[in-house]
């Protein structure tokens, strides 16, 4: 074996030793009003879950939105839109742990499909 297949090899080693990779778990939206999340026996309430912003009730601003009803195109400039949050009691959705100890909501999840 020469000196540089056994160096990549303690490298490849190594750095398999020190990655700690979370495993993603899937979780069920038990509660919208405050948000509530049961994952792995564990109950979350909203102060301990990031959830990513698309799957919120959200209000964005544009500039210009240009858009098609029946045969005619329509312009709005400088508006707002407002997007429905994504998420229903009984949604399934995948969570994992973050550094400071919360839990990251990062979408919702279907299978057997």
């Amino acid at each position: 074996m020469l000196i540089e297949d056994i160096f990549m090899d303690s490298f490849r080693n190594s750095a398999i030793e020190s990655v700690d990779i979370k495993e993603t778990a899937i979780g069920i939206v038990e509660a919208l009003n405050p948000l509530q999340i049961r994952v792995d026996g564990l109950h979350l309430d909203y102060s301990e879950l990031y959830v990513n912003y698309d799957l919120l009730e959200h209000t964005e601003t544009f500039k210009t939105l240009t858009g098609t009803v029946g045969d005619r195109t329509t312009t709005i400039s400088n508006g707002s839109i407002t997007f429905n949050g994504k998420l229903s009691v009984g949604d399934r959705v995948a969570v994992r742990e973050t550094t400071d100890g919360r839990y990251y909501i990062s979408g919702k999840v279907k299978g057997g499909i």
